[in-house]
């Protein structure tokens, strides 16, 4: 599957829909940005960080940034647990 917008189901997912119940001191996690669900999407299909930083022109680091940034907005520890809560919820 391509690794562009036009394969998302929406560009961006409300924090209020997120779980969070496994966030600490009473943080509330924001809204996955557009370029956290392409990543997420590549991630769910199981792309390595180096096969979708080629995919999306960016640097390796920076994926790896963006991975990190989705699992702590889900409030998951592995990028599998991640790609499972969003097929669940219906976002890809």
């Amino acid at each position: 599957m391509a690794l562009d917008s036009s394969t998302l189901k929406q560009s961006t997912i409300p924090a209020e829909s997120v779980d969070q119940s496994h966030w600490s001191h009473g943080a509330v996690p924001g809204a996955l940005t557009r370029r956290e669900l392409e990543i997420l999407q590549a991630v769910s299909e199981g792309y390595p960080d180096r096969e979708i930083a080629t995919r999306l022109f960016i640097s390796r680091r920076t994926v790896t940034w963006h991975v990190t940034n989705v699992l702590n907005k889900l409030g998951v520890n592995s990028r599998t647990a991640a790609a499972v809560q969003a097929v669940r919820r219906g976002w890809l």
